[in-house]
C-alpha cells in the first residue's frame, strides 16, 4: 500500500499480488478516489468488477488478472481517462468486449484474454493509437478482425483461439512494429500476404496453428530477420519450404507440420540447406504434408542445439544420413510412414539425449544395433521403428533377434517391435523395463515361452504378442497386471489355461489351439485336467458346502498334487458377486497363513452352462471345528495340545493383522468361524472364504479384529 506524499492519509497505490485474498471486491474500493495503481493479480477474488472502479480518475494501473471475476466488463471502466493499463486476463468474464473501451485514448495494453467473452471484437478500438498490446485471446470471439485495428500501434497481438473467421485484412499489414503475431485455433482463411516479411521486419513470432490458410509459404519472411518461431502448422499451405531461411540466425522454432507442403519434383527437402546456417534452431517440425525427396546429408550440420526433427508421414527417401549422430542434443527423433531403406545407423548409441526415436512404416532392414542400449533416456521404444523416450520400429524388415541390451533402457514406456521379421526368444532383461506401461511385439516370429520377468513390469496396460511362435503355459501373473487393459495372445502355439482378467480388459486368445478356462466370452472349455481331477465334481469326492458354493478334493495327474476346488452355485442370487469379490482379494494378497490359491476359472462346462471356480492347495488336516468339536465316528482321535492351540491362535491372529494392516484396502473376513481356519500336514493354520471391503473405516476393523480375537480366545478355552 502507497500514501500519497502531498495528502498523507491518502491511498495512491494498492498492490496485493498473490496475498491468497478470496471473495468479492467491496464497491467501496471507489471511495479511494486518490488511487493510481490497483494489482489485484493473482488471487481468489470472485464476483463482479465493481463499476465504482470507474470514478478512480487518477488510475494509471488495473491488473485484476488470474481470479475468478465474473459477470461482464463494466463499460464504466471507461471514465478511467487517463487508464494506460487494463488487465483483466484469467477469469470468468462473459459477454461482449464493450465499444466503449474505444475512448480510453491513453491505452497502451488491453488484456482480457482467457474469459468467456462473447460476439465480435468492436471496431472502436482502432481509436486507441497508442495501443500496442493486444491480449483478447482464449475467449468465444467471433466475426473478423476489424480492419480498424490497423490504425493503432499495436506490437504484440494475441487473438488464437476463438471462432475467428474471414481473411487477415490488408490495414493489418500496416503495423510495421509487429514483434508477435499469433491468430492460432481460429476459422481464418485464405492466403498470406507474399510481402509479409517486409511489413512485419521486427517480427519475432508468427503462430498461425490450426486455421484455413492456403496458397504457399512467402519467401519475404526470410526478411524478417528477427524472427524467432514460426508456427504454421495445421493449415492448407501448398507448394514449396521456402529455401532462403539461411538469415533467420535467431530462429528456434519451425512448425509446419500437417499442411500439404510438396510438390511433384521431388526434392523438396532443398530447405534444409539453408535451414543448417540457423545456429539458434531447436525444433523442426515438418510432419504429415507431402514433402519428397532424399534426406540430405546436410542435416548433419545443424546446430549442435538441435533438440528436435520431426519429418514423419511424408514421402522421404534413401537413407538415413551417416553423421546424423553429431546431433548430440537430440531428444526426438521422428521419421515415421517415410520410404527410408537401409538400416539403422550402428553409431545410434550416440544420441545420449534422445527420449523418443521414432522409423515405424519405412523399409528399414538388417538387425536393430545393439547400441541402442546406450539411449537410457528412451521413455518409448516401439521397435516397429525406434525411439529414445519413444522408439518405433513397427512395419520394417528388421530382421534376427531382440537385442538383450533393451533391458537397459530403465525408463522406456513403450516398446513396439511390431510387423517386421524378429524371431528368436525373448530376453529376460525386458523385465529390468519397470516404466513399461506399452509393449506391441506382434507380427514378427518369436519364439519359446513368455519370460516371466515380465512380472515386473507392474505398469503394463497393452500388451500385444499376437501373431508369433510363442509356446508353452499363460504366464498365471499376466492377471494379476493392476493397469491392463489390453490382452492380445492370439495365433501362437500357447496352451494351458488363460488367467482370469479383470472384467474391463480387452482379451483375445483365438488361433492358440489347446487352451482352457478363461471368461466365457472367450468360449474355452473348461480345463479337463480339473474335471478329471476331481473324477467329475463326484458326490464322493465332496469335502464342503458353503453359502453359494461346493467345495471337491481332488488329485492332478501330471504331479499328484491334492487340491481343493471351490465350484460356485451360479444359479443361487449372489454366488457371482462372491466369487468376484474373492478373487478380488486372492489377487492382491499373499500370506503365509492364508490358503493357497492356485488358479481362478471362469467358463463353461462341459453341457455349456456358466462354470466359475476356485483351485485352492489342498489342507490335508481339515478344519479347526473338526478338531475342537471331534465326532465320536471319526477314525483318527482329534485331540489338540496346548502348544498346538496356541500356535494356531497366532496364525490366525497373524493372517488378520495382515489383512487389516499391511493390505492395499481393508480385507475383511466376513464370515470367519472355525470351519474356515483349516489346517495343513504341519497343523499351521490357514484363513480361507475370504471378502474384499474398501468402504470400510479402519476403526470399524479394529474393533472386529478385536471380537474376533475375544471369541477365538473363549472357543479355545
Amino acid at each position: 500500500m502507497h500514501c500519497s506524499g502531498r495528502h498523507v492519509h491518502k491511498v495512491t497505490g494498492l498492490i496485493l499480488f498473490s496475498y491468497g485474498l478470496v471473495g468479492s471486491l467491496s464497491p467501496h474500493i471507489g471511495n479511494l478516489t486518490f488511487l493510481r495503481t490497483l494489482v489485484l493479480q493473482k488471487n481468489s477474488f470472485n464476483g463482479k468488477v465493481p463499476i465504482e472502479i470507474g470514478g478512480l480518475f487518477r488510475l494509471r494501473v488495473l491488473v485484476l488478472s488470474d481470479n475468478s471475476f465474473e459477470g461482464k466488463v463494466p463499460p464504466s471502466l471507461t471514465y478511467c481517462s487517463e487508464l494506460p493499463e487494463l488487465n483483466l486476463v484469467n477469469n470468468k468474464l462473459e459477454g461482449k468486449i464493450p465499444e466503449e473501451l474505444g475512448s480510453l485514448s491513453k491505452l497502451r495494453a488491453l488484456g482480457l484474454a482467457n474469459n468467456n467473452l462473447t460476439r465480435k471484437i468492436p471496431a472502436s478500438l482502432g481509436n486507441l493509437s497508442s495501443l500496442s498490446l493486444l491480449l483478447v485471446g482464449e475467449n468465444n470471439l467471433i466475426g473478423s478482425i476489424p480492419e480498424e485495428l490497423g490504425k493503432t500501434s499495436i506490437a504484440f497481438i494475441q487473438l488464437g483461439i476463438n471462432r475467428l473467421t474471414c481473411t487477415i485484412r490488408s490495414s493489418l499489414y500496416n503495423l510495421s512494429n509487429m514483434r508477435h503475431f499469433g491468430l492460432s485455433s481460429n476459422q481464418l482463411e485464405g492466403s498470406l500476404s507474399q510481402d509479409i516479411g517486409v511489413a512485419f521486419p521486427h517480427l519475432r513470432q508468427l503462430d498461425l496453428i490450426e486455421n484455413l490458410f492456403i496458397g504457399s509459404v512467402p519467401i519475404s519472411l526470410s526478411n524478417a530477420s528477427m524472427l524467432e518461431g514460426i508456427f504454421l502448422s495445421i493449415n492448407n499451405f501448398t507448394g514449396l519450404v521456402p529455401p532462403n531461411l539461411e538469415r533467420l540466425q535467431n530462429l528456434r522454432a519451425k512448425n509446419m507440420v500437417m499442411n500439404q507442403l510438396g510438390s511433384s519434383i521431388g526434392d523438396d527437402l532443398s530447405f534444409i540447406d539453408s535451414l543448417a546456417n540457423c545456429t539458434q534452431l531447436q525444433t523442426m517440425i515438418f510432419s504429415n504434408n507431402f514433402l519428397k525427396g532424399p534426406l540430405l546429408s546436410t542435416i548433419a550440420n545443424f546446430s549442435t542445439q538441435l533438440s528436435m526433427i520431426v519429418l514423419g508421414i511424408n514421402q522421404i527417401h534413401g537413407t538415413i544420413p551417416s553423421g546424423i549422430e553429431n546431433l548430440v542434443n537430440l531428444t526426438y527423433l521422428d521419421l515415421v510412414m517415410n520410404h527410408l531403406t537401409g538400416s539403422i545407423p550402428s553409431n545410434i548409441g550416440k544420441f545420449h539425449k534422445m527420449q523418443a526415436l521414432g522409423l515405424l512404416g519405412n523399409i528399414l532392414s538388417r538387425g536393430i544395433p545393439s547400441t541402442i542400449s546406450n539411449l537410457t533416456l528412451l521413455l518409448n521404444l516401439d521397435l516397429s521403428l525406434s525411439s529414445l523416450v519413444v522408439l518405433q520400429l513397427g512395419g520394417n524388415t528388421f530382421t534376427g533377434v531382440l537385442p538383450l541390451e533393451v533391458g537397459h533402457l530403465m525408463n522406456l514406456v513403450e516398446l513396439d517391435v511390431s510387423d517386421n521379421k524378429l524371431s528368436g526368444a525373448l530376453p529376460n532383461s525386458l523385465g529390468n523395463c519397470v516404466e513399461m506401461r506399452g509393449l506391441r511385439l506382434d507380427g514378427n516370429a518369436f519364439e519359446g515361452e513368455i519370460p516371466t520377468s515380465l512380472q515386473t513390469l507392474r505398469g503394463l496396460e497393452h500388451l500385444d504378442l499376437s501373431r508369433n511362435k510363442f509356446s508353452g503355459k499363460i504366464p498365471m501373473f499376466l492377471g494379476d497386471l493392476p493397469f491392463l487393459t489390453y490382452l492380445n495372445l492370439s495365433f501362437n502355439e500357447l496352451e494351458g489355461e488363460v488367467p482370469s482378467v479383470e472384467a474391463n480388459v480387452t482379451i483375445s486368445v483365438e488361433g492358440n489351439k489347446n487352451l482352457c478356462g478363461g471368461f466365457p466370452k472367450l468360449h474355452l472349455p473348461t480345463c479337463v485336467n480339473l474335471h478329471k481331477a476331481t473324477e467329475g465334481f463326484s458326490e464322493s469326492n465332496k469335502i464342503g458346502v458353503g453359502s453359494y458354493d461346493s467345495v471337491y478334493k481332488g488329485n492332478l495327474d501330471q504331479d499328484g498334487l491334492a487340491i481343493a476346488v471351490k465350484v460356485f452355485n451360479l444359479p443361487r442370487r449372489g454366488a457371482s458377486k462372491s466369487f468376484k469379490s474373492e478373487c478380488k482379494a486372492l489377487r492382491k494378497i499373499r500370506h503365509r497363513n492364508l490358503v493357497k490359491v492356485l488358479s481362478a476359472f471362469s467358463s463353461l462346462d462341459f453341457q455349456g452352462n456358466d462354470f466359475k471356480a476356485l483351485v485352492f492347495e489342498f489342507m490335508s488336516k481339515g478344519n479347526l471345528d473338526r478338531w475342537l468339536h471331534p465326532k465320536a465316528i471319526e477314525d483318527e482321535p482329534q485331540r489338540l495340545t496346548l502348544l498346538q492351540r496356541l500356535n494356531i491362535a497366532i496364525d490366525v491372529a497373524s493372517a488378520l493383522e495382515y489383512l487389516h494392516t499391511q493390505c492395499d484396502g481393508i480385507v475383511v473376513h466376513n464370515d470367519l468361524m472355525l470351519n474356515n481356519v483349516l489346517l495343513d500336514d504341519d497343523m499351521t493354520g490357514h484363513i480361507s472364504d475370504l471378502v474384499f471391503q474398501r468402504s470400510l473405516m479402519s476403526f470399524v476393523a479394529l474393533r472386529l479384529l478385536q471380537v474376533l480375537a475375544q471369541t477365538k480366545i473363549a472357543q479355545l478355552q
